[in-house]
This record gives C-alpha cells, structure tokens and sequence, in this order.
C-alpha cells in the first residue's frame, strides 16, 4: 500500500477546520502559501494529496471571494489539479487499488470537476463527475453535482435551441432533463457537512 508524506494529513486537517469552523479565506490564502513553500519545485506522489488540496484551496478562494476570482488563480487550481491526474496515472501508483486511493481519486475528480464548473466548462466536469460515479456509483456529492451540470447544461441548451434552426428535439431535452433530476433527486441527501464542503468547493 502506497504511503504519503505525514504532512500531507496537516494541510487536510486544516482545511476541514476552516471550513466548518472558522470560514476565514484569509487562512486559506495563509495556507496555501505555507503549503507550496514546502513544496517548492518537487513533484511527487508523496505529496499527491497536498497537491490536490491546493486545487482546492484556490477553488474555495474563486468561488467565495471575488478579489481572488482572477485568471491567475485559476490557472493554478487547474495546475494543481493537473498535477493529481499525472500523478495518479504515473507507474508509482496507477495499479494501486485500495480504499484510501480511489478516496483520493475521488476527491480530485470532484475538486477538478468542480473548478471545471465555475470556468462554464460544463461537459468537461460531467466527465469528471461521471469518473467518481464509476468507482463509487453511490457518492451522493458526484450525484448531486452531477445534477446540477446536467441542469444547468440543459437549459443553456433549451436557450440555444429556440435561437437556431437546427433545434435539438424535445424528446433529447426531457431525456436530460429527467437524468438531471435523477443525479439531483438521489444526491440530495448528502450530509450537510458534505453539502457544506461541496459548496464552498
């Protein structure tokens, strides 16, 4: 089984504590720079997990503050994001199969899917979405999130239909339309503290 660096668990646990105690983004902004000093120019997969913090860490800063809504952080949650995904697709744990790796996966897939949404890349998070689904076909966040993209997708489709010529039929429209109820109506019931974190992602 495949261990990370014991700092890793640090950056996790202070993450939790931020947000759902104190909520300060300004301690977020403070970790994220405690946690790319300790990384400096290393990738590896010892620090997978830190690296998909980060990812998370300017998610959270873009999504709930609009001073730190701006193309460089952007860029660097998707660098970090990016990284997780070579990292996990590298030989040093690609065939690893264990609980604590496809939880990892997951929760790049989701924080990726997320920072994807927020940038209006909607079918390219559905993929992501869709990936978590495939190793854990019950995790109510994906279900949830997946809900709302396929939603959010359907009316923007709905929009540009009436404006074209070429419309797309009805029959396609409730088809999405119903599978995004779907995806909404069994994630519902997500914990509020998993509901809690997937807005603040």
């Amino acid at each position: 089984m495949y261990t990370f660096h014991p700092r890793c668990n640090y950056y996790i646990g202070e993450l939790q504590k931020i947000l759902f105690k104190t909520k300060d983004f300004s301690k977020i902004n403070d970790l994220i720079t405690s946690a790319e000093s300790f990384i400096g120019d290393k990738i590896s997969v010892s620090y997978l997990p830190i690296f998909s913090c980060l990812g998370k860490f300017y998610g959270i800063l873009i999504n709930n503050d609009p001073k730190f809504d701006t193309p460089s952080n952007k860029k660097k949650a998707f660098y970090y994001f990016r990284t997780c995904l070579d990292l996990l697709s590298s030989n040093d744990i690609k065939n690893e199969n264990n609980s604590e790796i496809n939880i990892l996966k997951m929760d790049v897939y989701i924080g990726y899917a997320n920072i994807l949404y927020t940038c209006e890349r909607k079918i390219a998070a559905i993929r992501y979405y869709r990936n978590v689904l495939e190793i854990d076909p019950n995790n109510n966040m994906a279900r949830a999130n997946l809900g709302c993209v396929l939603s959010r997708f359907t009316s923007q489709l709905e929009i540009n239909s009436t404006l074209a010529t070429n419309s797309i039929a009805d029959d396609d429209i409730l088809y999405l339309k119903n599978t995004a109820y779907h995806y909404l109506q069994s994630g519902w019931h997500v914990k509020y503290s998993e509901w809690e974190e997937a807005h603040y992602l």
